[in-house]
């Protein structure tokens, strides 16, 4: 049986830029299940103040939003250029995802990058990545979350997987059979062929990609 699989990371502006074109996959096929993977956008090294990315992140999100037609809001940009910006990382966010049941998990990947985003919320606080997941009907714990590493068991083996994948950036769509991956759908995020590709892989259709 074929499922599709998302490699998705909660900090990644291209992730948010595909929530549209998810939304027109799940119009068309209601009850698709996605399994998401969180990936490890922002680990090790890589790890720090998001002010001091701030700069390249607004000089991208320029051709996101022209690519995608998300913008990124302006309550984004204060919390990561202001005095108290945040520390990014993609494990605290990430192990919050992975808590979520797997029926609620693209739910709950969307909500928490609009909160994000669009709205400026901290990703990186227990207390609002349990306020997000609370609002979609279900309850994490947020303090384990938030106190979360890269070598946190479950963080650890999610961000393996993908790179076992071969998920090496995001977003990346895979439609597997049988553990094969039989199509992948990267750096397309219009809405309908997004939904073409993805469904049509899905349902056996060597043109689909």
């Amino acid at each position: 049986m074929r499922e599709v699989i998302y490699g998705f990371d909660p900090l990644c502006g291209w992730c948010y830029g595909l929530i549209p074109a998810w939304r027109a996959v799940l119009a068309a096929q209601p009850d698709l299940l996605v399994d998401v993977v969180p990936g490890g956008l922002i680990t090790g090294a890589r790890i720090g103040p998001y002010a001091a990315a701030a700069g390249y992140i607004r000089q991208a999100s320029a051709r996101m939003e022209a690519v995608t037609g998300q913008r990124l809001g302006d309550a984004f940009f204060q919390l990561i250029e202001g005095d108290k910006s945040p520390v990014s990382a993609s494990a605290p966010p990430s192990y919050a995802l992975l808590q979520a049941p797997e029926d609620a998990r693209l739910s709950y990947a969307h909500a928490l990058q609009e909160a994000h985003f669009a709205r400026g919320a901290d990703l990186s606080q227990g207390a609002v990545l349990a306020e997000i997941a609370r609002a979609l009907g279900f309850e994490i714990d947020g303090a384990a979350a938030q106190g979360a590493k890269d070598d946190t068991p479950r963080v650890s083996a999610a961000f393996a997987r993908a790179k076992g994948l071969g998920i090496s950036s995001f977003p990346t769509t895979l439609v597997v059979d049988q553990g094969d991956i039989v199509a992948r759908v990267d750096g397309e995020y219009d809405p309908q062929r997004f939904t073409r590709a993805v469904l049509g892989a899905l349902n056996g259709d060597s043109h689909a990609d």
